[in-house]
């Protein structure tokens, strides 16, 4: 099983992840990215159909949080949102240790996108309401 080391700089609106045989050269391998970030010329961001406003720098190639304006939402980028909330329960089902993460994630995105679904999460939970 290999390791990771994942960092949020203060100079990069972004988080930089570095992987190893140990945590010790996966916080090398992090570093090493985030040097490679930082000696960039210019970062010069590319959308890659992103339309929350993230983009990924074309020259070094990390994501980049707010790189651009968000563009509105239409009604197949929430019904796209909703299959990602099911995809995401479904994976709730199979590992509970990323039960409580993702629940929080899309608690998040339901409050922040005003999301109503159209689906129970299961027989005794009312639709649109989070399990405990």
């Amino acid at each position: 099983m290999a390791a990771f080391f994942e960092a949020v700089p203060a100079d990069v609106n972004t988080f930089v992840r570095g992987e190893g045989a140990t945590l010790e050269e996966a916080e090398k391998d992090a570093f090493a990215r985030y040097q490679h970030y930082g000696a960039c010329p210019g970062h010069t961001p590319q959308k890659r159909g992103y339309k929350n406003g993230a983009g990924f720098c074309s020259r070094c190639g990390p994501f980049i949080s707010g790189a651009f304006e968000p563009e509105p939402e239409t009604p197949e980028d929430i019904a796209l949102d909703q299959l990602r909330v099911k995809a995401a329960l479904a994976r709730m089902s199979e590992d509970p240790k990323a039960s409580a993460f993702l629940k929080a994630q899309i608690s998040e995105r339901l409050a922040t996108r005003d999301i109503q679904l159209r689906l129970p999460f299961n027989e005794s939970e009312p639709e649109g309401k989070l399990p405990n």
